[in-house]
C-alpha cells in the first residue's frame, strides 16, 4: 500500500494538542509523518499571529522522531526558523524554485532576481537556494 501521511489543519494551539494527544493514543501505530499545509499564512500577521504559535508547540509538543512535512514557505527567513524550530524532522515543500525559473528568475535573500538563463539551471540553483537555507539556519538572513 501507499504510505499515508495525515494534513493537520487548526485555528488555535489549543486543536493542536488535540493532535498530539491523538498521536499519544496510538503509540507505535502512529502515522510515519504529520503534514500541515502554510500556504495560507502569506502576511506578517497570519504568520506571527497564527502560523508561529502551532509551529512552536508542535516543535516541542511532538515526537522528536516523527518528521514534519510543511508546505509553502520559501521566505528565507520563515524556511531558516522553521528548521531550527523542527531541525532534521523538517521535510519542506515549496512551488517556488519552479515558479521562479519558470518565469526567469532566481531566489535570494534580497527576492527575486529577474536573469537570463535557461529554466532548468534557474530551477536547479532556486533548489541548492532553498536547500541552502536549511544547511545554515543560523546565518542573518534568518533574523532580517
Amino acid at each position: 500500500g501507499v504510505t499515508a501521511v495525515p494534513n493537520i489543519y487548526g485555528y488555535r494551539v489549543e486543536d493542536y494538542e488535540r493532535y498530539v494527544s491523538w498521536l499519544e493514543d496510538l503509540g507505535p501505530d502512529r502515522p510515519v509523518a504529520l503534514a500541515m499545509n502554510l500556504q495560507t499564512f502569506r502576511t506578517d500577521a497570519d504568520w506571527s499571529g497564527m502560523a508561529m504559535p502551532a509551529l512552536a508547540f508542535l516543535a516541542t509538543a511532538l515526537p522528536t522522531d516523527l518528521p514534519i512535512v510543511l508546505t509553502g514557505p520559501s521566505r528565507p527567513d520563515r524556511v531558516q526558523l522553521l528548521h531550527r524550530l523542527f531541525g532534521a524532522r523538517l521535510h519542506l515543500i515549496a512551488q517556488n524554485p519552479a515558479q521562479f525559473a519558470q518565469h526567469g528568475a532566481l531566489m535570494t535573500n534580497d527576492g527575486r532576481v529577474d536573469v537570463h538563463a535557461r529554466r532548468e539551471d534557474l530551477f536547479a540553483r532556486n533548489v541548492c537556494y532553498l536547500n541552502g537555507l536549511l544547511e545554515r539556519p543560523d546565518t542573518s538572513a534568518a533574523t532580517r
